[in-house]
């Protein structure tokens, strides 16, 4: 996929599948996707909002999960909850 197509997709997800405004908090979760891909990740930018770009690798999340503990797996699942409470919309990249 070109970086133009990127651009376009990027668009799409933030001006028509979530319909960004002005002052909105945009969570990208990317997954295993091309390096350029979050470089083209501005459009919630352009749409007045501001982006939270996570890149994920699925090998390291993979051992991550693998090592967890009970005590571990909480304070995940809090920080996971507090950020989802402080977005107005959350868009996730799957690559692969």
């Amino acid at each position: 996929m070109t970086d133009l197509r990127y651009q376009k997709l990027a668009k799409l997800l933030v001006n028509y599948s979530t319909q960004i405004k002005k002052g909105d908090h945009v969570l990208l979760d990317m997954i295993d996707v091309p390096t350029s891909f979050p470089l083209n990740s501005c459009a919630p930018s352009a749409a007045g909002g501001t982006p939270l770009v996570e890149v994920h690798h699925t090998r390291i999340s993979r051992e991550m999960v693998r090592e967890t503990n009970e005590k571990h797996a909480a304070l995940l699942r809090d920080i996971e909850l507090f950020r989802m409470k402080k977005v107005q919309a959350y868009i996730a990249i799957r690559g692969a």
